[in-house]
């Protein structure tokens, strides 16, 4: 009897391990079954191939998406082409969970505090169906949130060099997470500038040890073509600011049934909105530096502001890519204790990021209200809120602990 009590104790402090591994072992059958249905991983599959044909990555191909990713990436890739489709995307989704797990528990150990097991049940669980529909379709975004974190807790430790190595291989996986990384070098340019300038120059040669380097200059012409072309393109997947401006028209005239979700914001003040946005979440993180708070207090709201910015109006935002905050929103649900009204906006932010941003569960209240399948970036806009309220509560109790001290 002892036996069975120990075992059911410890499995009620594992439930949420086995939750994740019943979700790999579905997403390896699904996979087994149909391993190019609802995944992205065809397109990493062949992009990873084409490098070594010496065709051109950026080209469209008949029944594929459009290859969006570095040269660098491109021969990451590849070692997961080579397996084949099926083997390759077992092995890719193995890699990529893997990855964020790592990078989900390196995070957990730097600001877990007094918490417990059951406070890392509630986090695990939080970062596993933010980024369930990521996960699912086999995309990048959790290999990317894995990345940051894993940059996040080496910094914290005073690991520079391995830090910006994390951050450096984020940038070559998904450019678009640029804004992040630029504010966090904004408070530290010295040493991390130098040491990222290190790595990605790393990044820039390996591929010419590959190819010809007139194929290799090609595909890097092609790729900067690419990431300009793709400015002036747009599809209804996007959840941004944007989409929430053509929503919330929607919601105050009815009679636009269907807008142009995938038109491009040709809006003047859209323009400016974006970089004003980026000018304050850079000052009100500068600020908190300057006004002292530890780098295990700054360093983690930078970048949940960062990403913040990037959900609502930075690009490529889609509704998987919000599987980015998944981690901050963890945090600040078990870790933060707040009282009062401020902890009903933390609240009401994590349950329009956590829940209200997937489809099935907007489709009762569409008719009538719109306006909630704007719930992902509205959400994003109250957790940034959130974040600066939090830290100026922590700059408080700071200041009043140094009155004290003085006075004592």
């Amino acid at each position: 009897m002892p036996l069975f009590q120990n075992y059911f104790r410890l499995s009620s402090k594992l439930w949420h391990v086995w939750l994740w591994a019943i979700l790999l072992i579905a997403l390896c059958v699904k996979t087994l079954l149909k391993p190019a249905s609802h995944s992205v991983f065809p397109v990493f599959f062949h992009g990873g191939l084409h490098w070594w044909e010496d065709v051109c990555l950026y080209q469209h191909f008949e029944g594929l998406d459009y290859f969006r990713y570095s040269p660098l990436a491109a021969i990451f890739f590849s070692l997961f082409s080579f397996f084949g489709l099926t083997t390759g995307s077992l092995l890719w989704n193995l890699t990529s969970n893997a990855l964020y797990l790592l990078g989900c528990h390196a995070f957990w150990k730097k600001i877990q505090g007094e918490s417990g097991t059951d406070q890392k049940q509630k986090f695990f669980m939080i970062c596993l169906f933010v980024a369930l529909s990521g996960i699912w379709n086999s995309q990048c975004n959790i290999t990317l949130a894995g990345l940051l974190l894993l940059a996040l807790a080496d910094l914290l430790d005073g690991k520079d060099m391995r830090g910006t190595l994390w951050l450096a291989l984020a940038l070559f996986l998904k450019i678009t997470i640029a804004p992040v990384v630029l504010l966090v070098l904004f408070l530290r340019p010295i040493p991390l500038a130098s040491r990222l300038a290190f790595w990605l120059g790393l990044g820039f040669l390996i591929p010419f040890l590959t190819r010809p380097p007139a194929v290799v200059m090609s595909q890097y012409q092609e790729w900067v073509n690419h990431l300009v072309s793709s400015q002036s393109t747009r599809w209804p997947g996007f959840r941004d600011g944007w989409y929430l401006w053509l929503v919330a028209r929607q919601q105050l005239d009815f009679s636009l049934k269907d807008p142009e979700f995938w038109r491009i914001p040709a809006a003047g003040w859209y323009q400016q909105l974006q970089a004003f946005g980026g000018l304050v979440c850079a000052v009100i993180c500068f600020w908190w530096k300057l006004r002292g708070m530890q780098p295990w207090e700054w360093l983690p709201r930078t970048m949940a502001l960062g990403i913040c910015w990037m959900m609502v109006l930075g690009p490529a935002t889609e509704f998987p890519t919000y599987g980015l905050l998944a981690p901050f929103v963890g945090w600040a649900l078990v870790i933060r204790k707040q009282p009062g009204s401020w902890k009903q906006l933390l609240h009401v932010a994590s349950f329009l990021i956590v829940f209200m941003g997937w489809k099935e569960l907007q489709a009762p209240f569409v008719r009538f209200l719109p306006i909630i399948q704007g719930s992902l970036p509205i959400g994003s806009t109250l957790f940034a809120i959130w974040l600066v309220q939090d830290s100026l509560q922590i700059l408080k109790r700071s200041f009043s602990n140094d009155e004290l001290v003085k006075t004592v």
